[in-house]
């Protein structure tokens, strides 16, 4: 029988195995790419609802204005105020008051 001189190793059986690290760093990386695509998306959309309102409002605008122009290179009335009346500035009373307006 032929002797062993090397020295033994004891390899515990109990280890667990390591888990493949790349699997981890993937799925990370492709749930911040999802979640960075839905919020580009969701603002890309409100923005283009948000255009298409504003369209919407200044053709209606553009339809009613002929009627309600005034004529060329005069400006349109501003409302009168009645003499003796100035526009009611309550804040100067109310906010060193802490009043709640």
């Amino acid at each position: 029988m032929a002797i062993d001189y090397r020295e033994r190793s004891f390899a515990s059986k109990n280890k667990p195995r390591r888990q493949p690290i790349g699997k981890y760093l993937l799925a990370v990386v492709v749930v911040v790419i999802i979640i960075f695509a839905a919020g580009f998306i969701g603002g890309w959309s409100a923005c283009w609802f948000k255009m298409k309102k504003t369209a919407a409002v200044q053709q209606a605008a553009v339809n009613t204005a002929p009627s309600q122009q005034a004529p060329a290179g005069q400006l349109p009335p501003l409302p009168a105020q009645p003499k003796g009346q100035q526009t009611p500035l309550t804040f100067y009373e109310t906010l060193p008051k802490g009043g709640k307006g």
